[in-house]
């Protein structure tokens, strides 16, 4: 049985607009909740989604937090390597972390990860080896890239890869990880699966198995508090529930979800939202 963990990112918000809406996301039951844009249309300092999921941290207990950034010839792999500690430590190792296409020098960009990622096990100055502190709360901090990394890359820095629709599925059986991203620009999810409710939930779940991932990221664009609580609450209600069935029940939750889809758009309001786990 296929299970999928379902995340979210929010790169329409501003660290303000995270913090409000971080509690939220978490009390729905998603299981990941990234800051940055892993589809690559916005660029975003490393150091400002760090410090913005910072604040995320003290919003929230249980959630996975994603931080995903860019490396240009700008990063510094020492500061990096202790951001990272930092915020792993400040979410009692929650963490994960995701890397954009490099945007100059791809063996500069791979080599700086590389030295930061190797920065809490020994950082060399003036010919001794020093570990960088505070190292991560998690004895190996999960990390993933996007596709234009290669599943090469991928394997030797331990990461898993970001895939998208245009992108062929992995050919590798020793990737940590595949998030298999859905983006959702200008519309709420709801307008997004107007039409073919169940047809477009199959669609999402076969589309990750065929890529073999193990997480369905959903990148939410919108820059509009409401609307995206409306996007947050049909990910709760409709699809999580097809992303984390076994194969067999697809149909009958597709079904489902498709009938009270109809009910939303009746009625013009959506089901008071489950209550915190």
């Amino acid at each position: 049985m296929i299970q999928f963990r379902l995340a979210v990112a929010l790169p329409g918000l501003d660290a303000g607009g995270l913090l409000a809406l971080a509690p939220e996301v978490e009390a729905l039951g998603l299981d990941e909740l990234w800051y940055g844009d892993p589809t690559g249309t916005t660029s975003f300092d490393a150091t400002y989604v760090i410090t913005a999921l910072g604040g995320v941290t003290a919003v929230t207990r249980r959630i996975r937090l994603g931080a995903f950034v860019e490396l240009d010839r700008s990063s510094g792999a020492l500061w990096l390597a202790e951001d990272l500690g930092t915020l792993d430590q400040a979410s009692d190792g929650r963490l994960t972390l995701g890397v954009g296409a490099p945007r100059d020098d791809a063996a500069a960009a791979h080599d700086l990860l590389r030295r930061a990622l190797t920065a809490w096990t020994g950082w060399t100055v003036g010919g001794t080896s020093v570990p960088v502190t505070p190292a991560p709360a998690q004895p190996f901090l999960p990390r993933v890239l996007a596709s234009d990394w290669g599943e090469e890359a991928a394997d030797e820095l331990g990461a898993g890869l970001v895939t998208g629709p245009g992108d062929a599925a992995p050919g590798g059986t020793r990737l940590r990880r595949v998030l298999r991203t859905v983006e959702v620009d200008g519309d709420d999810v709801h307008a997004h699966l107007a039409g073919d409710v169940a047809g477009g939930l199959r669609t999402w779940r076969e589309t990750a198995a065929a890529a073999g991932a193990d997480s369905v990221l959903f990148v939410l664009h919108s820059a509009d508090p409401e609307l995206l609580r409306r996007s947050l609450n049909v990910l709760a209600r409709v699809v999580m529930p097809v992303l984390r069935c076994a194969d067999f029940q697809v149909d009958t939750v597709s079904e489902s979800a498709w009938r009270w889809q109809e009910e939303l758009t009746e009625f013009h309001e959506l089901p008071p939202a489950p209550a915190p786990a």
